[in-house]
């Protein structure tokens, strides 16, 4: 069969025009060159659009859609008077001090609990004169401690007083603290084998116990 010859643009707008016409679905915009929908919404796609709807970016609708409203953030921020102010620092000063009052308390309550277990056992004795101490495992566990020890002066002696760093610990020496943590449970383990000839069970007991009431002396004492 022959092919059929091009038709005109306007010819082939013109015959789109009438099969939309027709069919009762779509009107064809000549200006613009895009189909709009007469009835609902419009079909998909980039040239479609509701009829008299304005023209907007996706990205312009999206920005405008979580803008801002204008206003005073402190608007609704009570306002106090300078008496309500002092009561409550005074409120805030007293937890505080009850706080703190509470800590002393427990502290000193581990540290006498340590001083009985180290008189009634006679610690100091045991320590020197006992065979029964697995002395290797004693030794390792008193190394461990004296390195806590080293580890506590540097941080608060050695840094703010001799070195003048004020950074906090957590960012000028990180590793210091976890370091320590893993000392600390290491010599625990190695304290417990040495006295366990000695204690048998009760060694994990009287161990923590004596723990709790050196670290609480050491937090007790007062910075200088």
């Amino acid at each position: 069969a022959a092919r059929e010859p091009a038709r005109p643009a306007q010819a082939q707008l013109q015959t789109l025009a009438v099969y939309i016409a027709t069919r009762g679905t779509h009107v064809l915009n000549l200006h613009s060159h895009s189909v709009t929908s007469v009835f609902g919404k419009a079909p998909k796609g980039n040239c479609y659009r509701k009829r008299n709807e304005s023209y907007a970016p996706p990205m312009a609708a999206q920005r405008s859609k979580y803008e801002r409203v204008p206003g005073d953030d402190t608007a609704d921020l009570p306002s106090l008077t300078q008496d309500e102010y002092q009561l409550l620092k005074q409120r805030v000063a007293g937890r505080r001090r009850r706080e703190k009052i509470r800590q002393n308390f427990e502290a000193l309550l581990w540290i006498m609990a340590a001083s009985g277990i180290i008189y009634y056992t006679d610690l100091w004795r045991l320590i020197l004169t006992s065979t029964s101490i697995a002395r290797p495992y004693f030794q390792l566990g008193c190394l461990g401690i004296a390195t806590n020890f080293a580890i506590f002066m540097y941080l608060t002696v050695y840094l703010p007083y001799i070195a003048k760093i004020t950074a906090p610990w957590d960012q000028y020496c990180p590793r210091m603290i976890p370091a320590a943590t893993v000392i600390g449970i290491a010599s625990y383990i190695m304290f417990m084998f040495a006295f366990w000839p000695v204690w048998g069970v009760l060694s994990p007991i009287i161990l923590f116990v004596l723990f709790m009431g050196f670290f609480m002396a050491v937090m007790l004492i007062p910075s200088f």
